[in-house]
């Protein structure tokens, strides 16, 4: 039976909310898999009434049904490269100013990654943003080793996986055995 879900009182995270570098978020304090549902209907922007005796197959197969229903968002497509050309131009600025800059797409998985691949379809949406910014670009799933983390809630790795992660992110960006003012 699929327990009761409350969504505003548990949290993975740990540490000072005003202090985000001491923040670590821990997917065992919440309870899984419904936090994860949570997350899915929260970037589904529905809210799904949990019936009497619903399973987590049930709950699974209803949120994958809605997800895959979703069309692209092809109306916003040149509003989003209005604002990658904007993003542009300050990366210029920043780079005139001695800095550089780098765009990433961090991981996402399950039905939350389904759910922005049948929203923002690559082809129209990070192809296109990658070509519009003039900086390097990097897709997590460009990278066998990026495409290996799995975020518990779809959208955010555990803190367990922060030191694996940094050092594959690191690697991917070419920073390896750099220090800052190489980069």
């Amino acid at each position: 039976m699929f327990p009761t879900l409350h969504f505003n009182e548990a949290t993975p995270l740990l540490g000072r909310p005003g202090d985000m570098e001491d923040v670590i978020a821990d997917y065992s304090r919440v309870q899984m898999p419904e936090f994860y549902y949570a997350r899915v209907m929260r970037n589904l922007q529905v809210r799904i009434p949990v019936r009497a005796h619903m399973t987590h197959e049930e709950m699974e197969l209803e949120l994958r049904q809605r997800v895959e229903a979703v069309a692209p968002m092809t109306g916003s497509v040149e509003q989003y490269l209005a604002g990658a050309r904007l993003l542009a131009g300050l990366a210029a600025r920043i780079r005139e100013h001695g800095g550089s800059v780098r765009f990433l797409l961090l991981p996402s998985s399950k039905l939350v990654r389904l759910l922005e691949e049948r929203r923002f379809p690559r082809a129209l949406f990070w192809d296109r943003f990658a070509e519009a910014v003039f900086s390097p670009t990097l897709h997590f799933e460009d990278v066998p080793a990026l495409r290996e983390f799995t975020c518990p809630d779809g959208s955010h790795l555990d803190f367990r996986d922060r030191v694996r992660f940094s050092t594959a992110l690191v690697a991917a960006l070419g920073l390896a055995g750099k220090s800052g003012g190489d980069r």
